[in-house]
């Protein structure tokens, strides 16, 4: 039995063949392929013919397998693209020019060069785009081919190559391939074929680099442009891609020119802009002078320190992709000082594509997205002013914006808007925020009036000396054209303070203030009723006035407005100390800028509003230093409109005290404490007890406890003319009216 096992194991064993053995003859047999492609003797027939049929066979195995050499590549495409064998023999061989370590550059040009004497057919051709498109990440450079460029542009005529070579182009592009007749060639094409998705790809590449060439609305939806429909090729590619990557050292590039490295595997893209939406900086090239020996180009990567940013502020390169000035600060200080309009024009583009994609065109809320609009506000602090295509974008998205999808980044890019008339602002901004305004909770309307707060302060502290600025500018310029019968130029309509350069409707922008301020006085005042004074709501509003107070003696625009009286009596007779304290000191804030508006020249055409805004004013001073300091709130017909009739018709003991220093509401826990530090303990105290000659102790009192704008308002508005007597000093109008 054991003889017999051993004479059957015999030939068993002689079956097996070793891995080195098995290797030699694979090799063997890849070399007799060459040579037989390679003969010109060989038979190209393609049916019964075994030789071409084993040799085929020998080359697809070793490709998937190991991959093939660079100079077999090479042989390969000369083999392919020649014409001597039939299509089908050369599609075989061409769908399997999978590396073993990378392409050759010069195996791409010699496809670019086959393509031009038109020996193989068009399909041919189209399959070596195809071949180049797909492992473009394999190769082991692209500055040969991208010299092609205007070559390979000429592939555009013909339908069949159409499609692969505005692909091919669309992987090239920088910035100096974007030029005048190329965007007009395209646009013919279009015009010839109709629209289709890949020269709309490669128009929204060159309206990426030049918006000012390429005028055409591109569709904000498209996401798709190029697409490669046999997945058994994509598959190989990318398994060849693969197994490089396991041989090379995990921190070696694939690509040996990573200046433009383009990833054309799916799953590797979508991985990327889920975790990065905006571009890494990247410089495109950099240019040694032979002559002079210097760099005529820095790239920004290499800018470390402020001062070397100053030391080559005149050799700094503008990175390939403008959208890259959102994370770098160098980058944000090169585009102020430069004000280069091209990187701006492709800037606001970008941000359009983006900004629909990420916003309108996905559902619900995600990081990425969120990272991109903190950068973005990052950049609109940085610059103090709004970038326009933002502005258009909001305009859209308000309108459809449930007021919960990023709401913190949404309010903050409102809060930067541009002036514009106020039945601009009011239609696309104002009423949209009115309607979330009062469908939603009284915190959601707390941030409401903080965006509109900040809003107002953008407006006042930058926007209409940028508005005037430009406006200036503009009609300088149209009075030139004018004299020299030309165009008028957007590009140099420059703010000395923005960074990117609109037109303007003339307009008074002090009336879009005024209006401003109206609409958020109604809105407080409703809202306030509706949640009955919340103390919140009510300290936002007061926010919102203490800067409408300052609007003249701080930024100095001649403006005033006082708010309703329903507000400055919720704040002054409500619970809330600290209103009533804020309250005062609005009031006195006013009262600086009236004597202020009377010592200013320009004023005299407004004093109609002025004197409205004095009397309103005066009324509302009378009416608080009756309660607060004289205990005479109902003893006359004051602005309330309560007579004292209605009053003791309620029944209520002493009701002129209760909105008194002494005995309101806001203030008698104070008083409390004023008699805690002063009277004996156990000694019956009453708010009463506090006369005219002590009121002075109590104010102190009330300054130290911090409600300084009490002691400010009773300081100013209240005379002492000695005894307990005292008068009511009003804001004077009579010296206003000299």
């Amino acid at each position: 039995m054991a003889a017999k096992s051993a004479q059957s194991g015999t030939p068993h064993n002689s079956l097996v063949k070793s891995p080195r053995k098995k290797e030699k003859e694979i090799s063997k047999q890849l070399e007799e392929a060459i040579k037989f492609f390679k003969d010109p003797a060989s038979d190209t027939r393609v049916r019964a013919n075994i030789k071409l049929s084993n040799a085929l066979d020998a080359i697809t195995k070793e490709a998937q397998r190991n991959g093939l050499s660079e100079g077999i590549i090479q042989d390969l495409v000369d083999i392919a693209a020649s014409g001597k064998f039939a299509d089908s023999t050369s599609s075989r061989l061409i769908k399997h020019l999978l590396p073993s370590d990378s392409i050759p550059e010069d195996a791409a040009i010699q496809s670019i060069s086959w393509m031009c004497t038109n020996k193989p057919s068009h399909e041919i051709q189209a399959l070596l785009l195809k071949w180049i498109i797909l492992t473009f990440d394999l190769l082991d450079g692209t500055e040969k081919l991208h010299a092609l460029y205007g070559m390979i542009f000429y592939f555009i005529e013909n339908d069949t190559l159409c499609p692969h070579a505005c692909h091919l182009l669309y992987l090239l592009t920088r910035k100096e391939d974007v030029i005048d007749h190329r965007v007009r060639k395209l646009l013919s094409v279009q015009r010839r074929v109709g629209t289709q998705p890949h020269i709309t790809g490669l128009l929204s590449i060159y309206k990426v680099f030049a918006p000012h060439l390429v005028s055409l609305s591109l569709p904000s939806t498209q996401r798709v442009y190029f697409r490669l429909t046999d997945r058994n090729w994509t598959s190989e590619v990318r398994k060849a891609r693969e197994r490089i990557q396991e041989r090379r050292p995990a921190n070696t590039s694939m690509h040996r020119n990573t200046a433009h490295r383009t990833i054309t595997d799916t799953t590797m893209v979508r991985k990327r802009r889920k975790l990065n939406p905006v571009p890494d900086l990247r410089s495109a090239y950099t240019t040694l002078d032979p002559r002079a020996e210097v760099m005529t180009k820095v790239p920004l990567e290499q800018v470390k320190s402020f001062e070397e940013f100053l030391d080559n502020f005149d050799h700094l390169e503008l990175p390939s992709q403008a959208a890259a000035v959102l994370r770098s600060p160098v980058l944000q200080y090169l585009l102020t000082c430069r004000r280069d309009q091209a990187t701006t024009q492709r800037l606001n583009f970008w941000l359009s594509q983006k900004l629909q994609t990420e916003l309108m065109d996905s559902g619900g809320c995600n990081e990425r997205t969120e990272q991109l609009l903190q950068l973005l506000i990052n950049f609109m602090d940085f610059i103090q002013e709004s970038v326009p295509v933002c502005e258009q974008f909001l305009t859209r998205y308000l309108l459809t914006w449930n007021g919960q999808d990023y709401r913190p980044y949404i309010l903050k890019m409102i809060s930067r808007f541009r002036i514009y008339p106020f039945h601009v602002i009011n239609d696309l901004v104002l009423e949209p925020l009115r309607t979330l305004f009062f469908s939603s909770s009284v915190y959601f309307k707390c941030q409401i009036l903080h965006t509109l707060t900040e809003l107002l302060r953008n407006y006042v502290t930058h926007e209409i000396s940028r508005y005037q600025d430009t406006a200036q500018r503009q009609k300088v310029q149209e009075t030139e054209k004018v004299l020299l019968d030309d165009e008028v130029d957007a590009t140099s309509l420059h703010s000395s303070s923005s960074v990117f350069s609109v037109r303007v409707a003339y307009f008074d922008p002090v009336i879009t203030v005024k209006k401003l301020v109206e609409f958020v006085d109604g809105l407080c005042s409703v809202a306030l009723q509706i949640h009955h004074h919340h103390s919140l709501l009510l300290h936002h509003t007061l926010t919102f006035f203490e800067l409408v107070s300052s609007v003249y003696t701080k930024h100095g625009v001649v403006f005033s407005q006082i708010p309703s009286k329903i507000i400055f009596y919720w704040a002054m007779f409500g619970i809330d100390p600290t209103a009533c304290s804020r309250i005062c000191q609005i009031i006195c804030d006013y009262k600086t800028v009236y004597t202020a508006l009377h010592a200013d020249d320009d004023v005299h055409q407004q004093w109609g509003e002025i004197k409205k805004g004095i009397n309103e004013l005066n009324s509302i001073i009378l009416t608080l230093c009756n309660c607060l300091w004289r205990t005479k709130a109902f003893e006359t017909n004051m602005d309330h409109g309560v007579t004292m009739e209605t009053i003791e018709a309620t029944g209520l003991p002493y009701p002129n005290k209760i909105f008194s220093m002494q005995g309101s509401l806001a203030l008698v826990c104070f008083c409390k404490k004023f008699f805690e530090e002063t009277q004996p303990e156990g000694k019956k105290v009453d708010p009463k007890m506090i006369k005219s000659a002590h009121k002075s102790v109590y104010m102190e009192f009330l300054q130290r406890e911090r409600m300084d704008g009490i002691v400010n308002f009773i300081q100013t508005f209240i005379r002492r003319t000695g005894g307990s007597q005292t008068t009511i000093s009003n804001i004077d109008q009579s010296s206003m009216q000299g």
